[in-house]
């Protein structure tokens, strides 16, 4: 087990990794990494370090076959790990559990182990944040208009001893672990944007725990995953909350509440959020003017859309268009 120092680091823990399943490590400035590739297993591990007692892991990993695995350690910290393409059995200490994408998992990094994978797809990505307990106790502490209930729930968590808890990626976690993951800048400017998007991961985790009791059922999951699918296939003209209750075989009432729930909004801002997206992915393209867009993402009336754009984003569209031909 790595011992506990004042300098426990990302460096540390992916030198260690890599000794112990046969990877290679190199060390860079502001981020180290661990590449593999062997029959069983192949891709790379990135850290960055931000701050004492805190760093980040980008698991790019293609699982091949049934294969063992065996993981480092720090004393008094947690590791969440947030799966973004994963399907695979994992059999440990504590016993056996299927991980997905669109969740995460919470658990103690006090012991190396040793974990046997079986991959049910070779895909596998997933984002790492360890942290110090006593980081997250202060932080929690500091928090004085947190409910003690959630206090309580928050610091049962960090102080359990055994096994982990998994639960499913709401949508505003989901947007800040996509800005995370795709951020493009180099060198401290990518660590301070970094360092600022987990101050916001970490306030929607506590706040998560509001309803950490009251976790989605896997079979309402497996709906809210198709009532996702639908929605994103059909922003442009979305099914009625009727049309898409008897599409994945829901009441509306039951849907309308699960819903809300599992991605932490209602379906109707669900649908808005997707026609934002793609409206401000296609102003950046500089394919479209603000006409065929708005008839892209299905509004009828361009200034409904104007007006939209600018309670979401801060900005007309043809700011936005203005900005980006000018860089």
């Amino acid at each position: 087990m790595i011992a506990l120092t004042d300098n426990n680091s990302v460096h540390q823990y992916l030198s260690f990794v890599a000794d112990a399943n046969k990877g290679k490590y190199e060390t860079h400035k502001l981020e180290s990494t661990c590449q593999f590739g062997n029959s069983a297993y192949s891709g790379s591990m990135a850290g960055i370090q931000l701050q004492s007692g805190i760093f980040l892991i980008f698991n790019r990993l293609n699982i091949k076959e049934p294969s063992s695995y065996h993981q480092g350690s720090f004393k008094d910290h947690l590791k969440i790990s947030f799966y973004r393409a994963a399907n695979l059995d994992v059999i440990n200490s504590v016993g056996s559990y299927n991980l997905r994408k669109g969740h995460f998992k919470i658990n103690l990094f006090d012991s190396p182990s040793d974990i046997q994978l079986k991959p049910k797809q070779e895909c596998f990505e997933s984002l790492d944040l360890i942290i110090r307990k006593g980081i997250l106790k202060k932080v929690i502490s500091n928090q004085p208009t947190l409910p003690f209930n959630i206090k309580k729930n928050l610091f049962r968590l960090i102080n359990k001893t055994s096994r982990h808890k998994i639960y499913p990626v709401n949508m505003k976690l989901r947007a800040i672990l996509d800005q995370i993951w795709n951020n493009k800048e180099e060198g401290i400017f990518k660590l301070l944007s970094t360092q600022s998007l987990v101050c916001e991961l970490l306030k929607l985790l506590i706040v998560y725990n509001e309803t950490i009791d009251l976790p989605v059922k896997t079979g309402d999951q497996q709906r809210m995953e198709l009532a996702k699918k639908i929605l994103e296939t059909n922003y442009r003209t979305p099914p009625t909350i009727a049309q898409l209750a008897r599409n994945i075989g829901m009441n509306e009432q039951k849907l309308k509440k699960t819903f809300k729930d599992y991605f932490q909004t209602t379906i109707h801002q669900y649908v808005h959020n997707i026609k934002m997206k793609y409206s401000w992915s296609m102003i950046s393209s500089g394919k479209y003017n603000v006409n065929e867009i708005a008839d892209k993402i299905g509004y009828c009336n361009t200034s409904k859309f104007i007006s939209a754009f600018k309670n979401k984003f801060g900005m007309t569209p043809g700011k936005l268009m203005a900005e980006k031909s000018m860089t």
